[in-house]
């Protein structure tokens, strides 16, 4: 589940992926290190520019959950079917140019208002 935001030249990614649901803290507001670690594991955030060329998109975040990622980048190639947008990653890299250990996949999203 997430949310995908893309407005001439940005984007805002939130996602939780996998099917697991997040795992709230026992004392709410106030997670245990064990609990902070897995709810920190269990989200994708980032938000940043993002520029078109062909069926390839190039996203740069600005701000993201891991430092490592702002000033790096994510490509992807993309289908537009409708109101369904499919993002295949093909290169994900920190800021230093190191690749994002398994970060290939698809993700589908579906245009809502």
């Amino acid at each position: 589940m997430g949310l995908y935001i893309f407005a001439e030249g940005y984007y805002s990614a939130v996602f939780a992926p996998g099917a697991e649901p997040r795992v709230p803290s026992a004392t709410p507001f106030q997670p245990t290190t064990e609990e902070m670690m897995a709810q920190y594991q269990s989200i994708i955030v980032n938000t940043g520019t993002s520029e078109i060329s062909g069926s390839t998109v190039t996203l740069r975040p600005i701000i993201a959950r891991s430092p490592a990622f702002v000033g790096g980048q994510q490509t992807s190639e993309f289908r537009i079917e409708g109101n369904t947008l499919t993002l295949t990653e093909t290169t994900v890299v920190a800021a230093d140019g190191t690749p994002a250990p398994g970060a290939a996949g698809s993700l589908t999203l579906r245009r809502v208002e």
